[in-house]
């Protein structure tokens, strides 16, 4: 039963993954499902749990892919324990229903303890039902960033970004006029999944400036400006802005309104266009450039 009647493919000499086979076929007999296909589900979850610790992102050279997997044992150890465990017992209590890699992160998504969202622990996200490995997926884009703090910070990462993230989160619940997604560190993330992503695919991303609000709007532009971003930006009308298919290399930015300008350097006439989401000139474009 275990080796889907085919030991000679499907094996598991040591008895590694018998707890998540087990524990799938248990919740295939509770839920009502085909305890063998849930059983066998949930061990392949496992292992690719496990596979994880070796993916890496394939945009990278070879020293690049060889430290990404290294770091996860040495440089980024405290995290990586903790996020393999954390997705491995959230599979064994049937909180996961797949695992994907991409980029280098291991994306565990499911019931996840029936709080939505996704906590990223090192190179291991894992999340709600809603959580996707796709670039343009809200919540991937946002835990991402958090992965590219861990590879940035290493071991001061969990006291460093971790618990103040975890702080932040409990003290919105709390208080109204905090507001979690402005805290620094989630501030931080935002700015490395945008620019990570934007970079990679700037011609198809969509961010949604809603969920993943960049406060440092300047800071956008420059990111935009560095890649040499020259398509139009049209509001989708959700918050979000998407960037089509290049068509004119001269071709102006438009910009949603929910990405506000901060006023620096950039005097009331410039500012109100900004807000406006009217086209900037190449001039405009530079004086902010200077302005950082």
């Amino acid at each position: 039963m275990y080796a889907r009647n085919n030991p000679l493919i499907y094996v598991d000499p040591d008895g590694e993954f018998v707890i998540g086979f087990i524990s799938g076929f248990v919740r295939g007999l509770v839920q009502g499902k085909n305890p063998f296909k849930t059983g066998w589900q949930t061990g392949v979850n496992e292992m690719k749990i496990y596979a994880g610790l070796f993916a890496s992102d394939k945009d990278k050279n070879f020293f690049g892919r060889a430290w990404e997997t290294l770091s996860r044992f040495t440089w980024k150890l405290p995290q990586t324990l903790l996020g393999v465990g954390y997705a491995t017992v959230s599979n064994w209590a049937w909180q996961v229903d797949r695992v994907h890699f991409y980029v280098g992160a291991t994306v565990s998504s499911g019931n996840h303890w029936g709080q939505g969202g996704a906590v990223a622990l090192g190179s291991f996200i894992t999340g709600g039902q809603s959580l996707r490995a796709d670039p343009n997926n809200v919540l991937f884009q946002h835990e991402y960033g958090h992965y590219r703090q861990s590879q940035r910070w290493g071991p001061i990462y969990l006291f460093g970004v971790g618990l103040p993230s975890i702080w932040s989160a409990n003290k919105a619940r709390n208080d109204p006029s905090h507001i979690h997604n402005n805290f620094w560190a989630e501030q931080n993330a935002n700015k490395r999944g945008f620019e990570y992503f934007y970079r990679k695919y700037r011609d198809d991303l969509i961010w949604n400036n809603n969920s993943n609000r960049i406060l440092d709007t300047d800071w956008v532009d420059a990111v935009r400006e560095r890649y040499r971003q020259n398509t139009p930006s049209i509001p989708s009308g959700n918050g979000s802005f998407y960037n089509p298919i290049r068509t004119s290399p001269a071709a102006p930015n438009y910009f949603n309104g929910s990405f506000f300008h901060q006023g620096i350097g950039i005097d009331d006439d410039d500012d109100w266009r900004y807000r406006r989401g009217g086209n900037r000139t190449s001039n405009d474009r530079l004086r902010i450039l200077l302005s950082l």
